[in-house]
């Protein structure tokens, strides 16, 4: 699957842009936001390394979970 949008590198603007058309930029985009969020709570909940464990506390286990590369895609795709 190949990408649909390009970094912006004209020294004019900063961003984002896509010579794809709209249908296809929305329907990849759907798809994104609304699977991306349980496929990434289940990524989570059976591949994180430091499993609900009665040795850590919340805000130890809080603290893992917020230096995640997993919690920062989560806030990209825009679940938290």
């Amino acid at each position: 699957m190949g990408k649909l949008t390009a970094v912006r590198m004209n020294g004019i603007r900063n961003g984002y842009w896509s010579p794809e058309k709209k249908e296809a930029l929305t329907q990849r985009l759907g798809d994104l936001e609304h699977r991306g969020p349980r496929l990434l709570n289940d990524l989570c909940d059976h591949y994180c390394k430091y499993p609900e464990r009665g040795d850590l506390t919340h805000e130890e286990r809080m603290e893992i979970c917020n230096e995640c590369p997993m919690n920062t895609l989560m806030r990209i795709v825009g679940e938290s």
